[in-house]
């Protein structure tokens, strides 16, 4: 019984850390992201684009960054059949301190075309590729946003 009340001490100790760790994180994220789906007419998508802002808070420049996110209907359904995550690399160049607003097709990630736009959830960059070769990486997406 104390083993157990030892182990479950330590779980949540490392659960409130783990939280702590993820704000710490976050602001210190070498990137700024908001991004939502859009489904309006445009001459870049036919069913649906993902329009982002995306801002360097780094010091060197971006060539490319790859955005994770997941996808869901008003009802919590997956937009395609199989997993509703979807991984998407996007070519951009970013000079330190800037922004840049875009808008990307995402047609090849649905199934159907929606009536209403999918909510985006857990959506964070996975990697960032700068112009001196280097890249900045979150496999886990510890500065995502939910």
């Amino acid at each position: 019984m104390m083993k157990l009340r030892v182990r479950l001490a330590a779980l949540g100790l490392v659960l409130f850390s783990s939280c702590s760790m993820n704000y710490a994180f976050a602001k210190n994220a070498p990137y700024a992201l908001q991004a939502k789906m859009v489904t309006e007419p445009s001459a870049i998508y036919e069913a649906a684009g993902l329009d982002f802002t995306f801002l360097n808070k780094d010091s060197q420049k971006v060539k490319s960054i790859t955005l994770v996110f997941f996808m869901y209907d008003e009802e919590g359904n997956p937009p395609a059949i199989g997993p509703n995550n979807a991984e998407l690399e996007i070519f951009v160049e970013v000079e330190p301190g800037e922004f840049v607003e875009d808008c990307v097709c995402i047609d090849q990630l649905l199934y159907e075309i929606p009536d209403e736009p999918y909510q985006l959830d857990y959506l964070y960059v996975s990697r960032i590729c700068y112009e001196d070769g280097s890249e900045w990486r979150d496999p886990y997406g510890f500065f995502s946003i939910n």
